[in-house]
């Protein structure tokens, strides 16, 4: 099987050298049937037509144009005026981006919506500020020979898994309602002036109405949508959604990635009592066998080594299917489970960003591993003295994971016009929860009781154990070390003296020869080596 690379649904390539275009600043039109297409002397911006919702738009007045996606009403009417007049609950109530870009003025102001649905990265690099939903994509537009490397990043991924900050500097991740803005040659990102989380309410929800706002959440959804599909993994959130719809005698057109050995045995029984229950509900399942769809697998079917975001999605390849099953049965738009951890989590700063006292003091005495060099380890104090605190930054209106997730699978479904949703994660219905008092939603209380209720199968409302990737991941082990093999034989990482090749390789052989064990979690850290080491090579 040969997998061809998507293009891009949406990128740019503008340049910050300021020139003086008075008078001769304005877009051409060079769109096709497929995408709006605008060219100046200031630069081009492609974004690919989407006529199911959300919607995408595309419209020059001059010298400014203006796109976005998401609700074209909502988009042409605040098209119509300024960005500062336009309150900030525009950009939190449903998926929406807005962008003005000045050629004359030489200015860009993009505007984020709170889910982020869409990944949108920036690469700034000498004159270029390049934009795109695909990291891959930003490299086009430069030399990427001569991009740095943000060594505090490096460290804190290798290490924390640390996903703040890129591993390229000058890259950058445009996250729930911040403002991207170019204007006299230099770049600003400015995030909202107050946290949704922070000012709740003080009054206290009630457990009694979470049902009520759960399915007026998904209620909403629906109608928004046109075609819906949905990720059933057998865990308790993604089986939220189609239970609900499946018991309205609904039909629902559901998808699973399915585990090998045990664990996949406890959940195909936990799949089959959902399909007893609910006789509307159709699922196809994916079998994730580690021969075909182990970390990396997508690059080696298409044969294709480029630059990735370093938290691409580790089943690349079966999502690739999941997406393309979903296009055959007609669908445009997918819900899943993410989101429901953090409905019946306390949400905090300290929770959220890697700078809270807590957080820091981990970090610091924390153990590195014994191939690191002493560069390494002399880097990694180094970081942590110098990380900033950033206490003042708002908290987002939905739960960091969930554009965690964004960035590394999003990309592979709206690729192929499926656009994934996360109703859990509903910036409303997330508020909301978050008032009612934890000990009622302690051990995802609110959902298992919401489900009881509901006459969802035990199996799910109280498994037997948790979904979990591990198994699968320990019989992918032949397959990472053939690539450690591959690509530490002579290492970037080693070259430039932040590990000990020797001591690295008797490291992962051993861990990917030991047996079984749910708590080793030394084959993620060996993913996020292999990634690292791949990206450097790309960026040479």
């Amino acid at each position: 099987m040969t997998l061809t690379r998507q293009s891009a649904f949406f990128e740019a390539a503008l340049t910050t050298r300021h020139h003086d275009l008075t008078g001769h600043g304005a877009w051409s039109d060079k769109s096709t049937q497929d995408y709006f297409i605008f060219v100046s002397s200031f630069g081009t911006v492609k974004l690919r037509k989407r006529h199911a919702y959300p919607a995408t738009f595309a419209r020059s007045i001059g010298p400014s144009l203006i796109f976005g996606y998401g609700n074209e009403t909502l988009g042409h009417m605040i098209a119509e005026q300024a960005l500062s007049n336009v309150s900030e609950d525009a950009f939190v109530s449903e998926e929406f981006l807005y962008c003005t870009i000045d050629c004359q003025q030489q200015s860009i102001v993009v505007q984020r919506d709170a889910v982020c649905t869409m990944p949108l990265f920036t690469m700034e690099h000498s004159d270029v500020i390049a934009l795109s939903n695909r990291y891959d994509q930003l490299f086009n537009q430069i030399d990427k020979r001569q991009v740095h490397i943000n060594q505090a990043a490096l460290v804190n991924y290798l290490l924390f898994d640390d996903r703040h900050n890129q591993l390229a500097t000058g890259a950058d991740v445009l996250y729930d309602r911040v403002r991207f803005i170019l204007r006299d040659g230099a770049t600003h990102v400015t995030y909202p002036n107050h946290a949704y989380i922070a000012e709740k309410t003080q009054e206290k929800g009630h457990p009694r109405f979470f049902k009520e706002a759960l399915e007026t959440t998904l209620d909403t959804y629906w109608e928004r949508y046109d075609t819906i599909g949905f990720q059933l993994s057998g865990g308790l959130d993604s089986a939220t959604a189609p239970g609900y719809f499946a018991s309205q005698g609904k039909t629902v057109v559901a998808a699973s990635f399915g585990l090998p050995a045990t664990m996949g045995e406890r959940q195909r029984a936990k799949l089959d009592d959902m399909a007893r229950r609910f006789s509307s509900l159709q699922n196809h399942i994916i079998n994730l066998t580690p021969e075909e769809y182990f970390p990396f697998s997508d690059r080696i079917t298409a044969n294709h080594w480029g630059i990735s975001h370093e938290y691409q999605d580790i089943h690349q390849l079966a999502a690739m299917q999941m997406a393309d099953y979903f296009s055959r049965q007609g669908i445009t738009a997918m819900f899943t489970g993410v989101g429901g951890d953090e409905l019946c989590q306390n949400i905090t700063n300290d929770k959220i960003f890697p700078f809270g006292s807590a957080v820091k003091e981990a970090r610091a005495t924390a153990v590195v591993p014994q191939y690191m060099t002493d560069k390494f380890k002399i880097l990694h104090t180094k970081t942590q003295e110098q990380t900033p605190h950033h206490q003042d930054r708002p908290i987002p209106t939905v739960a960091y994971s969930v554009i965690l997730t964004n960035i590394g699978f999003n990309n592979t479904f709206i690729d192929r016009n499926v656009w994934p949703v996360a109703p859990l994660s509903d910036p409303k219905l997330f508020l909301y929860a978050q008032s009612i008092p934890a000990w009622y939603r302690h051990d995802k209380g609110l959902l298992r009781a919401y489900q009881f209720a509901r006459q969802f199968p035990p199996s799910i409302v109280y498994p037997e154990t948790l979904e979990d990737f591990s198994e699968f991941l320990h019989f992918c082990k032949p397959q990472v070390c053939s690539l450690l093999d591959s690509f530490f034989d002579v290492s970037l990482l080693g070259q430039h003296d932040l590990i000990d090749e020797s001591s690295f390789k008797d490291y992962y052989t051993h861990a990917t020869r030991s047996k079984y064990d749910d708590s080793d979690t030394r084959i993620l850290e060996l993913i996020r080596l292999l990634a690292v080491e791949i990206n450097l090579r790309m960026f040479q």
